[in-house]
């Protein structure tokens, strides 16, 4: 799962080899954007998740997570000040994690974040939506964590190369 500001796109593979890859238009930035409830972020991942069920036959079993609002997020949690991909990489993200941490962010402001949080940058003010779209798909696919990953496409593309 990649969540990044205006889609979040999920890529799967099944055990008999089936392989499930869609885009869907639920960002970090769309949700501050258009002011999204939660029950519209968790109606927008219903539909991928009931597409991943029926074309994997079930849904995964481990959720491995990438891109900037799952590495910040996991680095402000472990108190890194400064991003090192050592630290973050294979971190489990757990809801009972994700759940403090948006119920201690949501009452401040994005300046106050920010100071407290300064890994998350400008996602301080947007954080939230971000807190929301990662706990809506643990929701969703009946996972109590995510993996997080710092490898991206690219390196996927080095690795396929």
């Amino acid at each position: 799962v990649d969540i990044g500001g205006g889609s979040t796109e999920f890529i799967c593979s099944g055990r008999a080899g089936q392989f499930f890859a869609e885009s869907i238009p639920l960002g970090i930035v769309r949700v501050a954007q258009e002011q999204l409830s939660i029950a519209e972020i968790a109606a927008r991942i219903a539909s991928i998740q009931a597409k991943i069920a029926e074309g994997l036959g079930g849904l995964p079993k481990k959720i491995i997570a990438v891109g900037g609002t799952a590495t910040d997020v996991s680095a402000a949690l472990l108190g890194v000040r400064q991003y090192a991909r050592e630290k973050v990489h294979g971190f489990s993200l757990t809801e009972k994690a994700l759940t403090d941490l948006k119920k201690e962010l949501a009452p401040l402001t994005g300046g106050e974040r920010w100071e407290k949080y300064p890994i998350l940058g400008e996602r301080s003010e947007i954080i939230i939506g971000g807190l929301d779209i990662l706990l809506q798909i643990l929701a969703a696919f009946q996972c109590e964590a995510f993996t997080v990953s710092d490898a991206g496409i690219l390196d996927g593309l080095l690795l396929e190369a």
